[in-house]
């Protein structure tokens, strides 16, 4: 009769240690998880703005937003100018940015170690373009 008590409370010894090694690794995965995702958002900076005309003072639609360092990383501006871009960390950027109808515009763009975030307005200046006269003659046709 012993025996069986003896075998009955090691059983209950080893289910009660084995539940504690799963609340253990449980919370070990957790805490490595939030480690991980915290260390994430400090090496990216997430780069927002928008782009006006300086003639019209409305938002440019379609620009291409290059950063110099980083040939994967671009944007296309929206109907509304605005773009959006995560950039790994670093003290300062080269943005480039371009639109068919407006002359290429580079901007310097500082941080700091604390800021995640950065909000620019940027401009471009219209293209003038100077087309000369076209003269058009025709014979009516017979």
């Amino acid at each position: 009769m012993e025996s069986f008590c003896d075998v009955r409370f090691m059983e209950y010894l080893l289910k009660k240690h084995l539940c504690n090694m799963k609340v253990l690794f449980l919370f070990l995965i957790i805490t490595f998880s939030i480690s991980a995702l915290a260390q994430q958002g400090k090496d990216e900076i997430l780069l927002r703005g928008q782009i006006y005309s300086t003639s019209t003072s409305s938002p440019v639609e379609n620009a291409h937003i290059q950063v110099s360092d980083f040939d994967n990383v671009h944007a296309i501006s929206a109907g509304d100018g605005s773009f959006q871009l995560t950039l790994p960390r670093k003290d300062t950027y080269l943005i480039r940015v371009s639109h068919i109808s407006f002359k290429d515009s580079i901007y310097e763009i500082g941080t700091s170690p604390n800021v995640t975030q950065i909000s620019v307005r940027l401009e471009l200046r219209p293209v003038q373009f100077n087309i000369p006269e076209a003269i058009i003659t025709g014979k009516p046709n017979e």
